[in-house]
């Protein structure tokens, strides 16, 4: 399971640009096979293969498999930013705006129930901060940044 309380940092500030660029491999391979065949056909060596890595690297970046489908589930939430940014006018009331961005959260959720169980229900998950102040961060929008305060800590 995931501990954020580790060693592990996952903010930017220690990692060099290839580390960086070799996360954000793993965590696009985790999306694209959780697309494909699911989180009950996923597993290390798969993820490891689609990367075009040795699965022992992976190890390098991530705790386990759980810590690695996290990643990939916050990723899939790009889709309620862009879905939020595009369908949002300047005459909207705050309350449309929550309205428009819970609707647009549901949406992705029925669509990937796993991902949205393991963004909002992994027990082990202890700093919001941490996710999204996280190398994910450049999968999000940089207009959609203003969105932060409305996710739930």
């Amino acid at each position: 399971m995931i501990n954020m309380d580790t060693e592990k940092d996952y903010g930017e500030a220690h990692l060099n640009p290839l580390q960086r660029q070799n996360m954000r491999i793993f965590i696009e391979a985790t999306k694209s096979l959780m697309d494909s065949v699911g989180e009950e056909g996923l597993s290390i060596r798969k993820i490891a293969a689609k990367a075009g890595y040795n699965s022992a690297t992976i190890y390098n970046y991530f705790q386990d498999l759980d810590e690695l489908m996290l990643f990939g589930s916050v990723s899939f939430f790009r889709d309620v930013f862009q879905k939020v940014l595009e369908g949002r006018t300047d005459d909207m009331t705050w309350k449309d705006r929550y309205i428009y961005f819970f609707r647009s959260l549901a949406s992705v959720s029925f669509r990937k129930p796993k991902a949205f169980y393991n963004m909002f229900y992994v027990p082990t998950v202890k700093s919001w901060d941490v996710l999204c102040g996280s190398i994910l961060t450049s999968s999000i929008p940089k207009n959609s940044m203003a969105l932060m305060p409305v996710l739930p800590r």
